[in-house]
């Protein structure tokens, strides 16, 4: 994930299509609020715009059909 912090859209550039990623979330950092979904379905690249949130820190959780995941953080400046 980069730029690490952000100020306005962060990149995934590494996304292997063979892994089956099917969205982004991206969360507050207690992981209790979700504050936007993406479908990345058959992408290896995704940018998302962040200029919305406030600053602070934040998880992008990845969701993988078999229902696997993985967690990024990321701070917004």
């Amino acid at each position: 994930i980069y730029p690490n912090p952000v100020n306005e859209i962060f990149t995934i550039d590494t996304l292997r299509l063979s892994e089956n990623w099917q969205t982004l979330e991206i969360l507050s950092i207690d992981g209790k609020h979700k504050l936007l979904t993406k479908m990345i379905g058959h992408q290896s690249h995704v940018s998302i715009k962040v200029t919305h949130l406030p600053s602070g820190f934040y998880i992008a959780l990845l969701r993988r059909k078999s229902g696997k995941s993985a967690y990024l953080k990321f701070i917004k400046l």
